[in-house]
């Protein structure tokens, strides 16, 4: 949306969309509410949004979502909590999901309240940490229960303090096959890489491929003599030139 637009709510009604992008052009002014009742949308990508309600009636129910940002929920604004619990159960069907660090520390905030909705399709996501939500990752993952492919970015500093990984999500036993992990060489340091890849290996029953970025490669001999539960689990090392791609975050 854009100034010009005078819109107080974006409504998205049709029985035949398949796509949907919404940004804005505003700079940093509230953009409209928006309501979407769209049961055939098969993607739909929020980039720069900032509104105080985001209604989802119905999407498509293995819909894939790309959020960067929308909207903002603080500790002490219960409406807010009410709103963002309203938008995360009319995603709560789709089968793929990105979500940004930004978009991730508001679901951060809401979790310290209330318990985030399962996500029973998704079988892939694709995340974005940053220090202050690396702490969400054991709680996230456990909201997907059927997971199969996990991408995850970490833009931490070299002194993130260790994170807690003694809760085992139920997708580990049963379904998440595929793991990445990517951080640039300047972020977190050996000691937490270790301890994440001692984390998805040791504990995923039926992994059978762990990706890693060219910043693991101090440590990349330790994991691949991690003991590993899956028979014929692989190790893997990305080349330089992709690791220094950004993530897949587009409007």
């Amino acid at each position: 949306t854009c100034p010009e637009d005078n819109l107080e709510v974006v409504c998205v009604r049709s029985e035949s969309l398949k796509s949907f992008k919404l940004g804005t052009t505003r700079d940093g002014a509230e953009d409209p509410n928006v309501e979407i009742d769209s049961p055939k949308l098969e993607y739909m990508s929020i980039r720069d949004y900032t509104c105080k309600s985001f209604v989802i009636h119905r999407i498509g129910p293995f819909a894939k979502v790309n959020i960067d940002k929308f909207g903002a929920v603080h500790a002490d604004n219960p409406l807010e909590r009410t709103l963002f619990h309203g938008f995360l159960t009319g995603i709560s069907t789709v089968r793929e999901m990105i979500i940004s660090a930004r978009a991730l520390d508001d679901v951060r905030i809401y979790s310290k309240f209330e318990p985030l909705p399962l996500f029973d399709n998704l079988s892939r996501l694709d995340v974005s940490f940053a220090e202050h939500n690396l702490e969400l990752l054991p709680t996230f993952i456990g909201c997907c229960p059927n997971l199969q492919s996990l991408n995850m970015q970490f833009d931490c500093p070299p002194e993130t303090r260790e994170i807690k990984l003694s809760y085992v999500p139920q997708c580990f036993s049963s379904s998440l096959e595929f793991v990445q992990m990517k951080t640039p060489v300047t972020t977190i340091g050996p000691t937490i890489k270790m301890n994440l890849a001692v984390y998805f290996i040791r504990n995923c029953a039926v992994l059978k491929k762990l990706v890693v970025s060219k910043s693991f490669i101090n440590i990349i001999s330790k994991i691949r003599k991690i003991p590993k539960p899956s028979q014929g689990c692989e190790v893997v090392m990305l080349e330089p030139e992709v690791v220094s791609q950004k993530s897949s975050f587009v409007s």
